[in-house]
């Protein structure tokens, strides 16, 4: 596998990505950290919401890193805005670790549609099951339980494939892939 260069410009694109998506998150921390408790499904609705700085910078970039820079800037934007604190940067950086193991397990060479929303499905699985437990799940019905880490498992695909959409309007745009095939279309 022939590892591309982080150059100036993939660096600024991907904190470009992570600073518009960090500051669409901030009044969603803020939502969510209000309506957890009493609305634990309408959270998980938009939990895919935190995957789409990573699945954006790596749509985009179609390099190694991409999605931890992108969603790491993400968590340091919202930081100082979020109840989280430094728990949101640390948070953030995880989201972008994790969505590029399956990328990481494919050596970087998948970037197709598919590719995105197994991705997206993998991480939707593994953050439903961690939010059961940041919830409390034992406090909760089987049923509050089961709907909440069903949509938290199916929003993130929905939001996956919402980044794709995103980032090929963007290319058509001009933006940081007009000359070359943005991931999520055929390979």
């Amino acid at each position: 596998m022939s590892v591309r260069r982080f150059d100036t410009r993939a660096i600024m694109t991907c904190a470009a990505i992570g600073v518009a998506t960090g500051l669409l998150l901030i009044p969603f921390n803020v939502l969510s950290v209000a309506l957890t408790a009493a609305f634990p499904l309408l959270v998980s609705l938009i939990y895919g919401l935190w995957a789409v700085p990573a699945l954006m910078g790596l749509a985009m970039m179609r390099r190694p890193g991409a999605g931890v820079l992108a969603s790491t800037v993400a968590g340091l934007v919202g930081m100082p805005l979020s109840t989280y604190g430094w728990m949101m940067l640390i948070t953030m950086f995880l989201w972008g670790l994790f969505i590029e193991i399956p990328f990481m397990i494919t050596r970087y060479r998948i970037w197709g549609t598919p590719m995105f929303l197994i991705t997206s499905a993998f991480i939707g699985a593994l953050s439903g099951g961690l939010l059961i437990v940041s919830l409390g799940g034992e406090q909760m019905s089987a049923a509050t339980m089961a709907g909440a880490m069903a949509l938290a498992t199916v929003s993130t695909p929905v939001f996956g494939y919402l980044s794709l959409l995103g980032v090929r309007a963007l290319a058509r745009a001009g933006v940081g892939g007009a000359r070359r095939q943005v991931a999520g279309g055929s390979s």
